[in-house]
């Protein structure tokens, strides 16, 4: 039995930190309580590489976990993308799927697709775009 966990997106915050790390979050409102976030460094150090973690990191508040490495495949709608996760994803989260429903301009989904394509084009993650 399939395993999704949903969380309803009000607020799509993109910003890049002082170590140039670039965080996507996702959040419900306003609190941050209920949030997704994507973590990505374009670099990998001799430690990454030796432990096996991507370039990427997930953190889900809903489930309180965190993980490197742990997606298959990223699915974006127009009003919704899906995160399928992987068997680390899957083990570490105790979920098959992320589902992060939102209503967003065009113009805001365009640039998550930019940023998409330049997190998982490392062929280690399947990137499909259905947004039309």
């Amino acid at each position: 039995m399939t395993k999704i966990s949903k969380l309803d997106c009000r607020i799509l915050e993109i910003s890049t930190n002082e170590d140039d790390v670039l965080i996507i979050g996702f959040s419900e409102d306003d609190s941050y309580e209920n949030t997704l976030i994507i973590q990505y460094l374009d670099e990998q150090t001799e430690d990454d590489i030796e432990n096996g973690w991507s370039k990427y990191y997930l953190e889900y508040s809903l489930s309180n976990m965190v993980s490197y490495s742990c997606l298959s495949k990223v699915i974006v709608n127009s009003n919704e993308v899906k995160f399928i996760l992987n068997e680390t994803g899957e083990n570490v989260f105790n979920l098959n799927e992320i589902h992060i429903k939102f209503k967003f301009e065009k113009v805001r989904i365009l640039e998550l697709v930019e940023i998409f394509t330049k997190i998982f084009n490392d062929g280690e993650v399947n990137l499909e775009i259905n947004i039309g």
